[in-house]
C-alpha cells in the first residue's frame, strides 16, 4: 500500500510501508520525539515489524513516520506520528495523518485514537483540524478520538 501525492507546499511526497532500510532513521527520529521510551531501538524495531507502520519520503528521502495498531474492537491507536523537525510546516504531517485515517477506515476500523501533551500546540492543532475531539485529560496528556 502506498500513496503518492504532494503536501500543501507542493513537495513531492510519497507514503509507503516501512522497510528495513528505514530502521535507523525511524529510531533516530523516534528517539528524539519520544525521549521517554526506554530502549528505542528495540521498541521501534518491534513496532516496524508488528504494526501498520508507514514512512513519508520527500524527494526519496525519509521525512517522517506514522505507526498504528488495533486498540480494542473496531478502534485503532495512532501510536507514533513524527516529522523531521526541518521539514515541519510543509504539509507532510497533514498528508501522513490523512493517509492514516483513510487506511484505517479502509481496513475496517470505525474509530481512531491518538494521545498528545496538552502543551503540544502543533499536534493539537492538526488533530482538531482533522475532527478529533478530546475525550479525556490526565496529568497533561490528552486523549483524542475521531469516528472514521
Amino acid at each position: 500500500m502506498c500513496g503518492i501525492g504532494e503536501g500543501n507546499s507542493g513537495l513531492p511526497l510519497r507514503i509507503r510501508l516501512v522497510e528495513e532500510k528505514d530502521r535507523w532513521e525511524v529510531i533516530a527520529l523516534g528517539s528524539r520525539e519520544f525521549p521517554y521510551i526506554e530502549h528505542p531501538d528495540a521498541f521501534f524495531l518491534e513496532r516496524m515489524e508488528n504494526h501498520y507502520f508507514f514512512v513519508a519520503e520527500v524527494d526519496g528521502k525519509f521525512a517522517g513516520f506514522i505507526d498504528m495498531e488495533p486498540e480494542r474492537g473496531d478502534t485503532a491507536l495512532i501510536a507514533g506520528f513524527a516529522v523531521r523537525p526541518e521539514l515541519r510546516g510543509k504539509g507532510i504531517g497533514t498528508e501522513l495523518l490523512k493517509f492514516a485515517l483513510r487506511f484505517l477506515k479502509a481496513v475496517g476500523f470505525k474509530k481512531a485514537v491518538i494521545y498528545s501533551k496538552n502543551g503540544n500546540s502543533a499536534a493539537n492543532r492538526i488533530y482538531r483540524k482533522f475532527g478529533f475531539s478530546v475525550v479525556k485529560e490526565c496529568n497533561g496528556i490528552l486523549k483524542w478520538e475521531k469516528e472514521l
